[in-house]
């Protein structure tokens, strides 16, 4: 593409000056109008080549997005153009793992963990545009549940691991913080993080949950995300409190959520228990 620019270039600058000298000492006539047409086509060509470059550019993004979220999610070219223009919203959450974008009251999650390649070029493209504004006109709905459990914050926590709904791996990517990934089963991706893990008697994280329109009837065509923020406190020698708390989008069809969110919530503590059982 700079070649093509830099040609373009010479040949309006030759042509226009080539003009120039034909009217200095002739006047204006067919050759000098001749010389003038070819520089404003070579100009016309430098323009030409920057939307050509520009569109192609978009419509390879615009393969990426079809790669990651899927061909039911295509975005179409003028999406991809306001986003850029009118620099949307965009989120970094733990920069290596995922990253979070809001638009038209959907939220996609991206991750990299199954095309890092796609990712890293499609995060570099969102990454161009600053944080300037956020649509999201749906306020979060929050669900608590808490149960107290006679174990320990690390036997509870390692039951967790050891769940066959989860599997794990670490992170670190600071030496103050580390962070737990896990891949639950069916499709979705959740992140705990633990700040000061093994000096910190309270262990805090969080982890989010996309799940795919055909799995949940109720979010339609929407891709819904579920934040999960997971709470495991030392009550006591040999009791800990165990505090999941589930925000998800206000839907028109808030009722059916509550009730899915809440059956999770249930099956989560029950699923948690039963190891704990397993364990002893």
């Amino acid at each position: 593409m700079a070649f093509r620019i830099i040609l373009f270039f010479l040949l309006t600058f030759f042509f226009l000056f080539i003009a120039g000298v034909a009217i200095f000492f002739d006047g204006f006539g067919i050759f000098s109008f001749v010389c003038i047409f070819l520089g404003g086509l070579s100009s016309y060509g430098i323009y030409a080549t920057l939307r050509v470059y520009q569109r192609i550019k978009l419509s390879g993004t615009q393969l990426l997005v079809t790669k990651i979220i899927g061909a039911n999610q295509k975005l179409d070219l003028e999406e991809l153009q306001e986003w850029q223009e009118k620099r949307y919203y965009l989120r970094s959450t733990l920069r290596r793992s995922l990253i979070l974008f809001f638009s038209n009251n959907q939220r996609f999650l991206f991750s990299n963990k199954s095309q890092p390649a796609e990712f890293e070029k499609l995060a570099d493209f969102l990454l161009t545009n600053p944080i300037t504004s956020l649509l999201d006109h749906s306020p979060d709905k929050e669900l608590k549940a808490i149960r107290d459990m006679p174990f320990d914050q690390e036997k509870i926590f390692n039951a967790c691991i050891k769940s066959t709904s989860f599997q794990a791996w670490w992170v670190a990517p600071e030496e103050s913080s580390y962070v737990l990934a896990f891949n639950p089963s069916p499709g979705g991706i959740l992140h705990i993080s633990m700040h000061g893990f093994g000096s910190v008697k309270v262990m805090q994280g969080h982890f989010k949950e996309v799940r795919s329109p055909d799995l949940i009837s109720w979010t339609q065509s929407d891709v819904v995300p579920v934040e999960w923020q997971v709470s495991i406190t030392r009550k006591a020698p040999g009791l800990s409190t165990v505090e999941l708390n589930a925000i998800y989008p206000s839907l028109p069809k808030a009722d059916a959520v509550r009730t899915q969110v809440m059956k999770e919530v249930e099956q989560r503590i029950q699923q948690l228990e039963q190891w704990l059982g397993k364990s002893n």
